[in-house]
């Protein structure tokens, strides 16, 4: 490169610097003098300064607790039957009512009413 084009770069860089620099400070210089103004306008319209509290945050860790539960639930609302035997029961009573059930015209019920 030569001298004289270095130069002209040199002399760019520090238009643009200055330049900068100027627009920076004017537009502090405005947003100082109307935030005075503006902060009051928006006092008047949506009220004073609001206090926001910062949210809280927890955290929940599982624990292991043991219990000693005494048979299952089914047996006991009927005692002397293990659960085995009252889920085959309830499976057995399905299986009945499903075939029962299976061979009901239900459009023809439905009809009736």
């Amino acid at each position: 490169m030569t001298t004289p084009r270095l130069l002209a770069i040199g002399f760019i860089f520090l238009c643009t610097a200055v330049a900068w620099s100027i627009l920076g400070s004017t537009v502090v210089g405005r947003t100082g003098q109307m935030d005075g103004r503006l902060s009051q306008e928006v006092a008047r319209l949506w009220g004073g300064q609001h206090v926001q509290v910062a949210p809280q945050a927890s955290v929940r860790r599982p624990r292991e607790v043991e219990e000693e539960i005494s048979g299952s639930w089914p047996a006991f609302f009927f005692e002397g039957y293990t659960g085995l035997t009252i889920t085959l029961g309830a499976v057995l009573t399905l299986f009945v009512l499903m075939q029962l059930t299976a061979r009901v015209d239900w459009g023809a019920v439905f009809a009736k009413r």
